[in-house]
């Protein structure tokens, strides 16, 4: 009777830097991914994802420029309590509300409180009033406290930047575009390298 033997082949660096390189690759998919699907779940539900108490924001339109320009992104301190309102945000602030387009979508805007919070008895509630900074937008109309969303904590530039870079058309063509490639050959050459590969048995006798 004879004992099988499989030999186990050493593991050398080009298979590590191979390995590592596709891990990074993967994981920058998975990044780019999830930015992708939270842009899309905030712009196309009016719902922005939250984690532990904070939102980030990317703002859309030139309303507040040049305070936040375009495609920026901001994070914002979450208020869940519109009795709240008040006592978390001051005028000078910049607040996220809720707002709703004639053609009945749900958006988000980020403007500069003007107004603090008053109650209007003529509307039976209470309100605030905002504005964008940029010079040629309007007032908006009075806020109610219930559309207040979150107040602006801090600009990250340093993320608007990398999340815009990767995905810009270049930006997608190196970031997913050339790792999937990557990803793919190296899967199919491996494939044909086991297709190719003679199985190899070593037979030890068996006392």
């Amino acid at each position: 009777m004879a004992t099988l033997n499989k030999e186990k082949k050493p593991i050398t660096p080009k298979k590590v830097i191979g390995l590592i390189f596709s891990y990074i690759f993967i994981l920058v998919f998975v990044l780019v991914f999830a930015a992708f699907i939270y842009i899309f779940a905030q712009v196309s539900t009016g719902r922005a994802p939250s984690l532990l108490g904070y939102r980030l924001y990317y703002v859309l339109t030139d309303s507040m420029s040049p305070t936040i320009e375009p495609k920026q992104i901001i994070v914002s301190k979450i208020i869940n309590d519109s009795s709240k309102v008040d006592e978390m945000v001051d005028v000078g602030d910049v607040i996220t509300f809720s707002a709703t387009l004639s053609d009945g979508t749900a958006i988000f805007n980020t403007h500069r409180v003007v107004k603090d919070v008053y109650y209007d008895e003529a509307l039976d509630g209470y309100y605030l009033q905002t504005k964008g900074d940029n010079p040629y937008v309007g007032v908006d109309n009075p806020i109610p406290t219930s559309a207040v969303q979150a107040v602006m904590i801090e600009k990250v530039p340093a993320v608007s930047s990398i999340f815009n870079s990767v995905t810009s058309q270049t930006g997608l063509i190196f970031f997913l575009g050339i790792p999937l490639i990557f990803i793919f050959s190296v899967l199919i050459i491996k494939l044909v390298t086991i297709l190719n590969t003679p199985v190899q048995h070593d037979y030890l006798p068996s006392h």
